[in-house]
């Protein structure tokens, strides 16, 4: 299994899997970018992620880098379904944002989008709104129930962030991550309404 093949399909599509599940050592890794880094931005996060990996997991049967840009993960056992494991856990940046309503648009804005993406193309989306910048994105193997199952625990787990003014999830199959600055460009940005509709 390449890392170099592993890097040109995640390059060309945002999102690779590999794997040799008969060799004598099987492997099986996963790229993915976030929906709003794409080419070489794409790549340069890949090879960060690659890095961290090497650096930190050495010869060790698996491993994960979780970046901002994207994720990569690799196991000596198929884990492409797995969407939800314990360890999942939120990252707060521990700087308060007083007054303003920011909580509950914190909390509305991610409860809507653990709601929409499971449904959103590629399952991710990014969203903002009353001053609040939010994405959440699924690893596209796990569909869209697992996508769903995954966010609900991390939308929990992000929950605990606020009132902080930066917060992320992590977990297998999902990442989320909350901000009172844009992160992501404008054109990014997805109505979720389409998709919280019942009759969907």
């Amino acid at each position: 299994m390449g890392k170099g093949n592993l890097r040109a399909n995640l390059s060309a599509g945002g999102f690779a899997t590999a794997s040799e599940p008969r060799a004598a050592a099987p492997a099986f890794a996963l790229a993915q970018c976030r929906p709003y880094v794409t080419g070489r931005d794409c790549v340069a996060c890949f090879d960060a992620a690659a890095a961290r990996i090497r650096a930190s997991c050495g010869a060790a049967n698996g491993g994960r880098a979780i970046l901002d840009g994207c994720v990569i993960r690799y196991e000596s056992a198929a884990f492409f379904d797995q969407s939800t494991l314990p360890g999942n856990t939120q990252l707060c940046n521990g700087s308060a944002v007083a007054g303003g309503g920011f909580d509950g648009a914190v909390r509305a804005l991610i409860g809507d989008l653990a709601a929409a993406v499971p449904r959103a193309p590629r399952l991710a989306a990014a969203a903002a709104g009353a001053g609040v910048y939010a994405m959440a994105q699924c690893v596209e193997t796990v569909g869209a129930g697992g996508c769903a199952q995954c966010l609900q625990v991390a939308s929990r787990n992000i929950g605990g962030c606020s009132p902080n003014s930066d917060g992320r999830a992590v977990d297998a199959g999902c990442f989320m991550k909350y901000s009172d600055k844009r992160f992501f460009p404008a054109n990014a940005t997805v109505d979720l309404a389409a998709y919280l509709r019942s009759d969907l």
